[in-house]
């Protein structure tokens, strides 16, 4: 189970170190990479309704779900936030107008990729959509890297809290 986690993990930091060759087959290894490692994670689920007594399985169901929905409202929230935070930084509105693109269509664009993509095409701005890419780029980069390295800890984590030995098939 530690070793598929550790696989997503390592997947998300190798986007990150080779951020300079982000192009779609890229990506594409490391989300199937991401997705064949967090597999594991059946291993978890079978582990703990395995442990759960039977006249307790319904409850052990819900507190496996509620970790589960958590987990996932918890890393959209916090991955989201960080990628918004750098794409905005990123796409620095100053340097646009330098560039002579429009403070309110600069503002615009820092809303969101597809915003500014769109603010480009309209007002034929390639300036804004090369620096707007380059943004979007980079924040899915270190998102990448802070959740690789959250994914490494969980899988050190549950490398060491897991017992050794541990059987699935067991009746115990």
């Amino acid at each position: 189970m530690a070793g598929g986690i550790a696989v997503a993990g390592l997947a998300l930091l190798l986007l990150f170190l080779l951020r300079g060759a982000l192009g779609y087959p890229l990506v594409a290894v490391v989300m199937a990479l991401v997705g064949l490692g967090m597999g594991s994670l059946a291993v978890g689920s079978a582990a703990l309704m395995g442990a759960t007594p039977p006249e307790k399985a319904s409850s052990g169901a819900a507190f496996e779900e509620i970790a589960y929905d958590l987990g996932n409202v918890l890393g959209v929230a916090v991955l989201g936030s960080i990628a918004s935070i750098a794409y905005r930084l990123g796409l620095d509105a100053d340097s646009l107008a330098e560039a002579g693109v429009d403070a309110g269509l600069a503002a615009q664009a820092s809303q969101s990729y597809a915003a500014a993509v769109s603010i480009a095409r309209e007002h034929g701005l390639d300036e804004l959509a090369s620096r707007a890419t380059a943004s979007f780029n980079g924040s899915v980069v270190l998102t990448s890297a802070v959740g690789g390295l959250i994914t490494v800890i969980v899988a050190v984590l549950v490398h060491r809290l897991v017992p050794r030995g541990l059987d699935l098939q067991s009746d115990e």
